[in-house]
C-alpha cells in the first residue's frame, strides 16, 4: 500500500525557541513533493511541560487526532499511549533520559517515554545506528521492531548557494571557524583550548555562558556569537566559513554535519556515537577528548587543497541522505504498519 493511499499523521513536540532541530528534518519530508504532501499531516502537542496535567491534554490531543497511521517524533514518545498499535516511533537519542540524574525522574521518564511506548506501537525507527544500538543496550526485546531511517540532508535554497558563490571573505583570519552549538556535548571548551593563540576568527552558534564567555576573552580568541537566528541566515553563516567544529562529546545524529557537507564546507568532527556514521569520508575525524589532536585537525585546514577535497568527498556523502531515499524509506515503514 503507497502512503498516497493513507492517511499519515505525525506528531510532533510543541515549538521551543532556540529548539527546533527535530522539527525542521520532518518539514523537509512533509514538503517532499510528490503529490504526497497532504496526506502526511503534522500535529503539534499544545503543551511543553512534562506534568500530569500537560500530558494529560497532550494525549487527549493525540487521542482527537489519531490517523490511520501515526508517526510520533521527538520528545514525546508517550504519545503512543493515546495513538495504539498503529504508530511509528522515531527516537533520537536516550542519553537525556536513560543517563537522568534523578533516579525517581529517571524511572518515570524511561517507563512512558521508551518502555511502554516501545510496547505499544508496531515499528521503532532510529536516526542512527548508533542510536538503535544504544537503545536495544537497554530494551533488547524490542529488536524485531527496530528499523534505522537517518535524518535527510537538508535542501539549500538557492539564494545560500549564490550568496556562497559570491561570499568575499575577509582576508584578515588564517580561517574563520563555525561551531555549532553551546551545551557540554558539543565541546566549545577544547574548540577554543585548541585554537588558542591561532590567528582564527570563531564564530558561535548558541547562548554562551558567562564562563565560556571569560575564558574566550582569556585565551583571546577573537569570536562571534549568534543567538536564536533564523535558519537561512544560520545557512549563510556555514557558507561564510572555512570549516565547521563539530568534535561533539555526544550525538545521536549530527545535522550539522549535513548541513556543512550540503553547502560546501570541509567539517571536523568526533570519532565518538553517531558522528563517523553520518560523516563518511567526507570529514577530518578525531578524538573529542584530545585537544591536540582537534588543533592539529584544525591546523591542516589552512591548505586550501585538503578543504576542496574534503568539500567533494563531503557531496559525495550527502547523496546517501537525499530527501527522497529517506521518504521512501518512511513510505515503506508506513505501508508495513497499515
Amino acid at each position: 500500500m503507497a502512503i498516497k493511499n493513507l492517511t499519515v499523521h505525525l506528531f510532533l513536540r510543541k515549538k521551543t525557541k532556540g529548539f527546533n532541530s527535530i522539527e525542521m528534518v520532518f518539514d523537509h519530508l512533509v514538503h517532499f513533493d510528490r503529490g504526497y504532501k497532504n496526506k502526511l499531516k503534522t500535529y503539534m502537542v499544545p503543551f511543553k511541560s512534562v506534568n500530569p496535567y500537560s500530558l494529560w491534554k497532550n494525549l487527549t490531543y493525540c487521542f482527537q487526532n489519531k490517523g490511520q497511521v501515526n508517526h510520533v517524533s521527538g520528545d514525546i514518545q508517550y504519545a503512543a499511549l493515546a495513538l495504539g498499535r498503529k504508530t511509528l516511533l522515531t527516537i533520537h537519542d536516550v542519553q537525556s533520559i536513560l543517563n537522568h540524574p534523578n533516579k525517581i525522574k529517571r524511572f518515570f521518564l524511561s517507563l512512558f517515554w521508551f518502555r511502554i511506548p516501545a510496547m505499544i506501537c508496531k515499528k521503532i525507527s532510529f536516526i542512527s545506528s548508533f542510536s538503535r544500538d544504544e537503545f536495544l543496550a537497554h530494551f533488547p526485546s524490542y529488536t524485531t521492531k527496530t528499523v534505522v531511517i537517518p535524518n535527510p540532508a537538508p535542501k539549500i535554497p538557492k539564494e545560500v548557494m549564490e550568496f556562497k558563490k559570491s561570499f568575499v571573505r575577509d582576508s584578515k583570519f588564517d580561517l574563520e571557524i563555525l561551531q555549532v552549538g553551546t551545551k557540554w556535548n558539543k565541546n566549545l571548551d577544547r574548540i577554543m583550548e585548541a585554537i588558542a593563540g591561532e590567528h582564527y576568527q570563531l564564530n558561535i552558534v548558541g547562548k554562551l555562558s558567562a564562563s565560556q564567555k571569560t575564558k574566550l576573552n582569556t585565551l583571546g580568541i577573537s569570536y562571534q556569537n549568534h543567538v536564536d537566528i533564523p535558519y537561512l541566515d544560520l545557512l549563510k553563516l556555514y557558507a561564510s566559513c572555512d570549516i565547521v567544529a563539530f568534535v561533539s562529546l555526544y550525538e545521536g545524529f549530527g545535522m550539522p554535519i549535513l548541513e556543512a557537507q550540503s553547502i560546501g564546507v570541509p567539517v571536523i568532527t568526533s570519532s565518538r556515537c553517531a558522528m563517523p556514521e553520518i560523516t563518511g569520508e567526507g570529514g577530518l575525524i578525531v578524538d573529542p577528548s584530545n585537544m591536540e589532536e582537534i588543533r592539529a585537525a584544525i591546523k591542516s585546514l589552512e591548505d586550501k587543497k585538503l578543504r576542496m577535497h574534503l568539500i567533494e568527498k563531503g557531496k559525495s556523502n550527502v547523496s546517501r541522505f537525499s530527501v527522497e531515499k529517506i521518504y521512501r524509506q518512511y513510505e515503506s515503514v508506513y505501508a508495513e504498519i497499515a
